[in-house]
């Protein structure tokens, strides 16, 4: 019919939630596990020939997972220089109306970070940054109204973390970061 559909993607974001248990091998390096939940939502505008509409989904809060390895490279006083590198798996999925038609969307991914910089020591608490580089690869599997679209979900980018980490016990501590 000559229509030409064009999906942008205007916004993605997760938050993940998780619960970490780690093993330290030696003083300068760590291993850990990732456990716990993932928020996924996303907004777009889907266009054709003479249409088209903005939508927004909010996926399920599905299960996530993950693991790394922390090194520390240098220590400078109550500064530690550090690298960190990890990978996270996700599975989650949609099943509501869009544009007043019944859709179903699914988003399997995994995702690697490698991140460098310092951790300082605050006194019973730590305060971390740096720059990361961050690489995505997954599937978006969708049934709209009818029709079955399949994408390959792929990013790399830089950004930068910020992030704290507060002793609760000798063994314990509790970590908020932001990327």
């Amino acid at each position: 019919d000559g229509d030409v559909d064009k999906l942008k993607l205007k916004n993605f974001n997760t938050g993940r939630y998780y619960g970490s248990v780690g093993y330290g091998i030696n003083d300068c390096w760590d291993i850990y596990a990732q456990l716990g939940l993932t928020d996924v939502k996303a907004d777009g505008k889907q266009s054709w020939d003479g249409g088209g509409f903005d939508w927004g989904m909010n996926f399920d809060n599905d299960f996530a997972w993950g693991w790394g390895t922390k090194f520390c490279l240098a220590n400078e006083g109550n500064v530690d220089w550090g690298a960190v590198f990890q990978m996270n798996w996700l599975d989650t999925s949609f099943d509501g109306i869009v544009d007043g038609e019944e859709d179903e969307a699914d988003i399997e991914t995994y995702d690697i970070l490698v991140a460098v910089g310092p951790t300082i020591d605050m006194g019973g608490w730590k305060l971390y940054g740096g720059p990361y580089y961050y690489y995505l690869n997954g599937d978006y599997d969708e049934v709209w109204d009818g029709d079955k679209v399949k994408s390959d979900l792929r990013n790399d980018d830089f950004g930068g973390y910020l992030g704290a980490a507060f002793d609760i016990s000798s063994n314990c501590s509790l970590t908020i970061e932001y990327a």
